[in-house]
């Protein structure tokens, strides 16, 4: 299963930590699943780079988050020919970090 980060925007950025995987645009991830396909790939994981943060987590559930606007595309282009999983843990998405919802601290 091959890990891609998505973000929001139409911009592609270095990930320093992990070099070969950049954070991808969803446009520039549709490019780059395109030679992943033809080349044999089967699964992915995707994690999400939310353009906005908050104290809920409002990214990993929104109909219209980086995750589902990218999972809908990818199943509308490849169908069945690509299994996709999505890693949605709030740490990600919330301004603080966590991965869970805090209340009262």
């Amino acid at each position: 299963m091959a890990p891609y980060f998505v973000r929001d925007g139409n911009d592609t950025k270095a990930f320093k930590a992990m070099p070969r995987h950049p954070q991808r645009s969803l446009p520039d991830l549709m490019k780059h699943l395109e030679d992943f396909a033809k080349k044999g790939g089967k699964s992915l994981i995707l994690f999400g780079i939310p353009e906005h943060k908050d104290s809920r987590a409002g990214g990993a559930w929104a109909k219209d988050g980086i995750i589902q606007r990218s999972c809908r595309q990818i199943k509308k282009a490849f169908g069945d020919d690509l299994i996709v999983a999505a890693d949605l843990c709030f740490c990600e998405y919330m301004d603080h970090g966590h991965c869970g919802i805090l209340k009262k601290g």
